[in-house]
């Protein structure tokens, strides 16, 4: 969604599978990062110096090491993330990838344990700047295959899960840098068993997506959810997540669903500006299916 440049509304969720990013359309109801966003000082969570924000990341995803709990989270983070940022990165900021589970994003919801996070971050020149919400349970050391996905989108706990790293990555996220969070796609395939599965998985995707409307009115925020196909997934082909996206996520019907979401949970004046310029984004489409997606991409 949203047109030209300037501030229109974009969707935010999207597709990682190669080819298929541009249809990020559907995770940017919120606005455009400001022009020139890799030219100018970002803050870091608490840092009291700016610096430039690089326009690829350098940095170190946490999810190659094992860790449940936020201790443990928190004793990788110091093992492997600090020397590695000493030996390549000495002298600037360095990025993280941060695999939460299901129990640690809980332990993080806590503000004295986010607080904790945040000084080390502060201390060691770190940021985040993406999530790794794919993987809810333990998936080292141990046989998973299609337990990985679970919970998967037609369970209530991926919602709350995936709601609970966006508040968290909002925390986190240096000013005027878009974060993600990675999920899975959808659910394993064999578990989609007609229409109704698919519209429910749908639904909690678009339930999230106003809850991403609502964090960017609220802390100014704007974060995005990545879906990423896989092989014997409900997305797993180019085909099928392009089909998903323009017939389930980027329907009339579906926009009309996320703007209801949030004028019905709206708390600030600016979360009712974004449902307003939502509902006017999108309600003089065209007929056409082409005109349509030109229209709210």
């Amino acid at each position: 969604m949203g047109g030209g440049r300037g501030a229109g509304p974009r969707l935010s969720i999207y597709s990682t599978h190669r080819g298929v990013d541009r249809l990020g359309a559907l995770a940017r109801l919120t606005a455009r990062p400001p022009r020139g966003i890799f030219r100018r000082g970002c803050a870091v969570a608490g840092s009291p110096s700016p610096f430039i924000v690089p326009p690829l990341h350098l940095g170190y995803c946490t999810n190659i090491h094992p860790g449940e709990s936020w201790p443990e989270v928190r004793v990788n983070l110091e093992r492997y993330l600090v020397p590695v940022r000493a030996r390549i990165a000495p002298d600037r900021p360095f990025g993280v990838g941060l695999r939460l589970s299901g129990e640690s994003a809980r332990e993080l919801a806590a503000p004295a344990v986010l607080d904790e996070l945040r000084g080390f971050l502060r201390a060691h020149d770190l940021y985040v700047f993406t999530v790794n919400g794919f993987p809810y349970g333990p998936f080292h050391g141990r046989p998973v295959k299609e337990q990985v996905y679970l919970p998967d989108w037609l369970e209530p706990e991926r919602l709350a899960y995936t709601d609970r790293l966006a508040g968290i990555l909002a925390a986190l996220l240096p000013d005027g840098l878009e974060g993600t969070i990675s999920t899975v796609p959808g659910a394993f395939a064999p578990r989609v068993t007609g229409e109704g599965d698919r519209a429910r998985m749908a639904d909690a995707m678009l339930a999230h997506v106003a809850h991403l409307v609502r964090l960017r009115a609220e802390t100014g925020k704007h974060v995005a959810l990545a879906l990423e196909p896989e092989p014997c997934c409900f997305l797993e082909t180019i085909g099928e997540t392009v089909e998903f996206f323009q017939r389930d996520l980027l329907s009339r019907r579906a926009v009309a669903g996320v703007s209801a979401i949030i004028s019905a949970c709206a708390s600030t004046r600016a979360t009712w500006r974004w449902s307003s310029r939502i509902r006017a984004a999108c309600s003089t489409r065209s007929a056409t299916r082409g005109s349509a997606w030109r229209r709210c991409r």
